[in-house]
């Protein structure tokens, strides 16, 4: 197992916008980073959030078809259907 030790370190100071963008870490010497250079004035960080429901439902109730003569027949039919949604941020 390979050890890191960092010495003589500067005393902290707080960086601002240009100086921590300058900030770079985890490359190999002479390489180059992996990530490009990021920009928060070039993004847009606004977003729509959508969500669709379709929902069907097709019921049928044949109660007593091709019953002549017939009496006493009941039929209780009670179609239910629900849906929730929600976006949480």
């Amino acid at each position: 197992m390979t050890n890191l030790t960092i010495t003589n370190l500067s005393i902290t100071a707080e960086l601002d916008r240009k100086a921590m963008s300058a900030v770079r870490g985890g490359m190999m010497k002479g390489g180059y980073s992996y990530l490009p250079a990021f920009n928060s004035a070039k993004h847009d960080f606004s977003f729509t959030a959508t969500q669709l429901t379709s929902q069907e439902q097709n019921n049928i109730n044949e109660t007593g078809n091709n019953a002549a003569f017939v009496s006493g027949i009941s039929s209780t039919f009670k179609p239910n259907q629900s849906s929730t949604s929600s976006i949480s941020f």
